[in-house]
Order: C-alpha cells, then sequence, then structure tokens
C-alpha cells in the first residue's frame, strides 16, 4: 500500500481533483484502519459490528482494480482511489456510528 502511495505522486490528475494521488491514498489508508479499530472497539465493548458499505474483500477487489488500472493506464487511476477512499470512510462511519450509539446508551 505504501509502495503505491509514493507511485502515485506521478498520476497524470484532472483540474477536478483538488486533492493529489497522495493524499486520496492517506484517507484510503485512515479509513480501512479506522473500519478494522471500529470492529475492535465493537466486540471490545460485548458489541456485534458487521456490515458497512465495503468490507475487506471488497476492499481488496477494489485495491486489485487501481493496480490493474495503474498498470494498463494511470491517467484515469485517479477516480478509482477516490471512490475507494470514500467509500472506506464511509465503512467506517457506519461502524463507528453503532459502537458509539450503544456506549452513550449504555452510560
Amino acid at each position: 500500500m505504501l509502495n503505491l502511495l509514493f507511485c502515485m505522486e506521478y498520476i497524470v490528475s484532472d483540474s477536478f481533483f483538488i486533492i493529489r494521488a497522495k493524499e486520496w491514498v492517506l484517507f484510503i489508508v485512515f479509513g480501512s484502519l479506522m473500519t478494522n479499530y471500529a470492529k475492535a472497539a465493537g466486540s471490545e465493548k460485548k458489541i456485534v459490528v458487521k456490515g458497512g458499505l465495503i468490507e475487506r474483500p471488497e476492499r481488496m477487489i477494489l485495491l486489485f482494480a487501481i493496480i490493474l488500472f495503474y498498470a494498463l493506464s494511470y491517467s484515469n487511476t485517479i477516480y478509482l482511489i477516490a471512490l475507494m477512499a470514500i467509500l472506506t470512510n464511509i465503512t467506517a462511519m457506519q461502524r463507528i456510528m453503532p459502537v458509539f450509539k450503544e456506549k452513550t446508551q449504555r452510560g
């Protein structure tokens, strides 16, 4: 994943994206780590946390697609990177919210 981070600096980006590819990859890493952390924090408090928009198998498939697109045509790879960053952070929020709600209800 970090190797991908350093290679992405050379992606040709559109003017549509204000954020560079390097920052998108950091958002992917953050979302993936927070998704796993939310599940671990929930299981520590005896709260079952499952589901979400894009779980680990889907993240691996999307990461494989990003690497494949980068090998074929790296000019459009930024779209898949941005999509994965957004979806992983949405999944992290979907897992954090039930844990947060349960914790506030228990007091």
